[in-house]
């Protein structure tokens, strides 16, 4: 999956978040994040259809579900009692690396982990771009601009023409 691409994909964690805190937590998220969350999920739907070449069911769909563990995440941190948030922060960042490192490990071995790393494309500069746009990129494009459209329904009040109601004075 292309780096660029997976990113978009991960940070639908914050469609995951609204869905999972209106269906466990009993929240009830706003028409306007409802709107965002549909044009959001309609450009995942869009990125979806472009699986093919660069881009394989699976590699979508585990990223897709890094995203969905996000949601259930930042869901279950919300219910904790009030916490120093830095350090929640610190220690989620810790922990979780080590059984994985371990696991790769145990799984590929070691040499498998460091040629990883010096095959990292990062290293790679300058990045290699293709010479053509194809209609895959284009749909990518779009529904990469969905997703983000969505997002700007959901974070920010007028964004996209979609407004709530003022708050009633009491």
């Amino acid at each position: 999956m292309p780096p660029g691409l997976a990113a978009m994909v991960v940070q639908t964690q914050a469609l995951f978040t609204i869905v999972f805190a209106a269906l466990a937590a009993g929240e009830r998220p706003t028409g306007r994040q409802w709107a965002g969350t549909a044009v959001a999920f309609a450009g995942l739907a869009v990125i979806a259809a472009t699986v093919g070449h660069d881009l394989t069911a699976i590699g979508l769909g585990l990223t897709a579900m890094s995203a969905v563990s996000w949601g259930v995440g930042n869901v279950l941190v919300k219910r904790l009692p009030a916490v120093d948030t830095l350090a929640l922060a610190v220690w989620l960042s810790l922990v979780p690396p080590l059984p994985g490192l371990a696991l790769a490990i145990l799984w590929d071995g070691p040499r498998a982990l460091w040629d990883s790393g010096l095959g990292a494309s990062w290293l790679a500069w300058p990045p290699r771009r293709p010479r053509s746009c194809s209609a895959s990129d284009s749909a990518r494009a779009a529904g990469m601009g969905l997703v983000l459209l969505g997002l700007a329904v959901i974070v920010r009040p007028g964004a996209a023409g979609v407004t709530e109601p003022p708050p009633r004075s009491r």
